[in-house]
């Protein structure tokens, strides 16, 4: 009888890594990238009108918003970006 033949220990590591890397792959097309959740840009513009700052005027792509001398600009998409969100909102102190 033939002796039966097992891979090596490395390619079952491999097999796994490999099987591994597809779930995490799968995981962030399905739940919409890695930076996760966009924010509302309504939602934003609330959150700096609340705030104390006025709409000045339309840029290109952009709205900007003013308060006293200094601007912040905000995105003319429905959706702005989680990490934009965050830093437009810790850098100006919002709540």
């Amino acid at each position: 009888m033939k002796k039966r033949r097992d891979n090596p220990p490395f390619l079952h590591f491999f097999a796994f890594i490999f099987l591994k890397a597809i779930d995490i792959y799968t995981f962030i097309v399905y739940n919409g990238g890695i930076g996760g959740r966009d924010m509302k840009t309504k939602d934003l513009i609330a959150l700096l009108e609340k705030n104390g700052w006025k709409f000045k005027r339309h840029g290109a792509n952009h709205d900007i918003y003013v308060k006293g001398k200094e601007r912040e600009s905000v995105v003319r998409h429905r959706e702005t970006d989680e990490e934009l969100a965050r830093a437009i909102i810790r850098r100006r102190g919002l709540q």
